[in-house]
């Protein structure tokens, strides 16, 4: 009989998604465009109030990039109106809330992570008025949008930083500064810690000249650390982490349905950053940091649909004729459908207030995923290893119920010509085949309570 492991969720979470976690925020802009009239203000601020206070529990999010997700003016960086021109797009692939990636005023030293005003909009991306009209046009749809943080640093543009500079009152602490070494009538840093980055090896720390001491910095000269130790410091901004590279170029890129079968299908946030439900690969090695940022694949057209300039912000990926949003939309058997379908699934109650239990089998590269709610069982299964598999359903749950079918399989796989022997929809549930690399969800039709919800076609 084949004996269960434990898996560990979080390290099979954190390959898959491998994208830390910055701080984020509920957008609390006035949802409104400035024109219009008060009792609309109202009405949707009430509509934000009457949300269901756990909404963060469960809610799926789109982590977008400003500058790459969708350029609306053709000078080839993206913004704000360019966003708002795709927003059904997010409907339709059944988004709930926007992760907003850093819209704060930069100076590009490092992409857009040396912030030098935490108060203002990057003219590059729009203004205020294009921000709150993005607030109003995604609470219309019933999409939340949060705001990502940088707090780890700063910018030295930062009037912060040239404050702290300058050893004005208050400011003194907002970095960490610290006095050199002097060796053979020569200046040298404190210590001899190193950067984060790896293609440039250099010290952590910088001399600067009108502070006559030296500033650490984990990442870019230009991106002063903040001293989180500091009471000021911390009363405006909260910790930060890194981003890592796409699911597609860590993982084999056939797992990819499977693996957003588990992410998307486990109690909880759903998190997707942008592109990946396409299964978008990371660009050109030489962009260093930016290559898992390059411009989204909308479709097979200059610039692939992202600007009409010819040159962008980021190189546009060499494979976006075969990877982009509107090829995939026309294929029932591409990433983006299977994504589409796994939304939907997933706002059924057995996925949202269900049991889970996370299981591996013996001599298999099979895991399984049984999510369960009273009388309802959902099998989502996944084969991690190249080969066809063959396992006995049956005698791993022995109370499983006898009529299972396929509610989704992934885009490489035929589940039910392999499995329904007989033509009745039904899956043999004592011999379960998979291809390698395939994932089903199986669940029993006739109990399930499918979700009544449908999605709508947009731009």
């Amino acid at each position: 009989m084949p004996t269960l492991g434990k898996v560990p969720l979080l390290l099979l979470l954190f390959l898959f998604l491998g994208r830390g976690t910055r701080c984020a925020s509920l957008a609390t802009a006035d949802p409104s465009p400035r024109n219009a009239n008060n009792d609309d203000q109202n009405a949707d601020t009430d509509d934000l109030k009457d949300d269901d206070e756990d909404w963060r529990v469960n809610t799926m999010i789109y982590h977008i990039l400003p500058r790459t997700f969708q350029d609306s003016d053709g000078n080839g960086v993206g913004d704000l109106q360019g966003i708002i021109s795709r927003l059904n797009y997010l409907n339709e692939i059944g988004v709930d809330t926007i992760r907003l990636g850093p819209v704060h005023t930069s100076s590009l030293a490092d992409s857009e992570g040396d912030v030098s005003n935490h108060t203002d909009i990057d003219p590059v991306l729009g203004d205020f008025n294009d921000f709150e009209e993005l607030i109003h046009d995604a609470h219309n749809r019933n999409i939340k949008v949060i705001l990502d943080i940088i707090p780890n640093h700063s910018s030295t543009k930062h009037p912060w930083f040239q404050s702290s500079s300058n050893d004005e009152n208050s400011f003194e602490d907002f970095y960490l500064w610290a006095d050199g070494k002097i060796k053979d009538n020569v200046i040298h840093p404190p210590n001899n810690w190193k950067n984060a980055y790896s293609d440039v090896e250099g010290s952590a720390w910088t001399f600067n000249m009108d502070k006559r001491r030296w500033y650490y910095h984990r990442f870019h000269e230009d991106e002063p650390d903040l001293n989180l130790r500091s009471e000021d410091v911390i009363q405006a901004i909260f910790l930060s982490s890194d981003d890592y590279s796409r699911a597609s170029s860590r993982l084999n890129p056939e797992l990819l349905d499977g693996l957003y079968m588990l992410t998307l299908l486990l109690p909880g946030q759903a998190v997707t950053y942008y592109g990946e439900e396409i299964g978008m690969v990371d660009g050109d090695e030489t962009l260093n940091d930016n290559t898992y940022k390059t411009p989204m694949q909308w479709d097979d057209s200059i610039s692939a649909g992202f600007s009409s300039n010819e040159t962008t912000f980021l190189e546009v990926n060499a494979d976006y004729k075969e990877v982009n949003v509107k090829k995939q939309l026309d294929d029932p058997d591409s990433n983006l459908e299977a994504y589409k379908k796994l939304a939907i699934l997933r706002e059924n109650p057995i996925f949202v207030h269900g049991d889970y239990e996370l299981s591996t089998v013996e001599n298999t590269n099979i895991l399984i995923l049984k999510r369960s709610l009273d009388n309802d069982t959902c099998l989502t299964i996944i084969n991690f290893g190249s080969a066809k598999a063959t396992v006995n359903l049956t005698e791993i749950y022995p109370n499983l119920e006898e009529d299972l079918q396929v509610m989704l399989d992934s885009s490489n796989a035929d589940v039910e010509n392999v499995n329904d022997d007989d033509n009745d929809d039904d899956i043999e549930n004592d011999a379960f085949t998979l291809d390698g690399n395939a994932a089903a969800v199986l669940c029993d039709k006739d109990d399930f309570k499918e979700t009544t919800e449908t999605t709508t076609i947009g731009n």
